[in-house]
């Protein structure tokens, strides 16, 4: 899956081209053990669990090597406007999932799944998008390469999320591109504490800035960030090695949205865990057509929603194995 130099986002968009199909046998062949060992029973939203995995892992559909991938951020320029993740509050979630005390690590160690952390060079800031485009294409490419990473360790369930700083107000710009509204919305209107006016602002410069396009990948490129790019990296890399998706957070929805634009059946490997809880989260669930398949209320616990639906998964395997 390798990236080449000479037009590196058509690179891209030929990998896109090319996503492998569910395995319909595996399909009917698990649909039938399950209605084989459940004579009589019903087991609803189990079922399709079950039936996704088989998608994309065969039949029977056994997990054993579940990994969560943790992409790290981090975007200049907007300091002075007062709204965004501290620093200092990353760092420290950072330090905590590799030293192993972090709740989603904990829960990691306690099940015996991977666990990975990708610095997308934190040290080197993107450019503020109001001023530049965040990466040139090569630049973009290797970011998407390197989220490729995430499955060297061949992963039979990949869990997704990210955890940034200073991105907020790119995200929320390259919602409004894709989706429409008001900047304010994809701020997030309702969240604690609103959105400040030069945030707004802010938003509103990133769009008109970048507004010469509407393709969703150059528009990712143009306004950012890394953590997005790789996310996105990673699932394409999924759905080729046929490893089934677990996403969570804001962060990873938008990346997963991005995709869904460009191949409505990208997404096809992927299953959604809440771990936001805005209202313009659910409103990208709307745009792409999904809903989380577990929600316990998380927010920005870094991998804990996806965590629990792969112990379901791995429970599934074992109730129909």
């Amino acid at each position: 899956m390798a990236l080449g130099q000479a037009d590196p986002m058509a690179d891209i968009r030929g990998l896109l081209a090319d996503l492998p199909a569910i395995d319909r046998a595996a399909r009917l062949k698990t649909a039938q053990l399950i209605a084989a060992h459940g004579e009589g029973a019903e087991f609803g939203r189990l079922r399709q669990l079950a039936l996704w995995l088989a998608d994309w892992r065969g039949a029977p559909p056994n997990i054993t090597r579940p990994h969560l991938a943790i992409f790290a951020g981090r975007q200049e320029g907007i300091d002075a406007i007062g709204f965004r993740t501290p620093s200092a509050l990353v760092d420290r979630q950072i330090d905590d999932l590799q030293s192993g005390t972090h709740p989603a690590a904990r829960l990691c160690a306690r099940h015996g799944f991977g666990l990975a952390v990708f610095d997308l060079a934190r040290a080197s800031p993107l450019p503020d998008p109001r001023l530049a485009e965040a990466m040139d294409p090569r630049a973009f490419a290797a970011t998407i390469a390197f989220g490729m990473e995430a499955l060297a360790p061949q992963p039979d369930l990949l869990l997704l999320t990210q955890i940034a700083d200073g991105e907020e107000i790119a995200h929320a710009a390259l919602a409004l591109r894709l989706y429409g509204g008001e900047a304010r919305f994809w701020l997030g209107a309702e969240r604690a504490p609103k959105p400040t006016e030069a945030a707004i602002d802010a938003v509103e410069a990133i769009a008109a800035r970048h507004a010469a396009t509407n393709d969703p990948l150059e528009l990712l490129r143009r306004v950012g960030g890394r953590d997005l790019a790789a996310l996105c990296g990673a699932i394409i890399a999924a759905r080729k090695l046929r490893a089934p998706c677990i996403i969570e957070g804001i962060g990873a929805v938008l990346a997963a949205g991005v995709l869904k634009a460009i191949v409505p059946d990208s997404l096809d490997h992927c299953l959604f865990a809440r771990g936001d809880s805005q209202d313009y989260v659910d409103a990208i669930f709307d745009r792409i057509g999904v809903r989380p398949v577990i929600d316990f209320g998380l927010v920005r616990t870094r991998g804990c929603a996806a965590g629990f639906l792969a112990l379901a998964a791995q429970s599934v395997c074992a109730m129909f194995g």
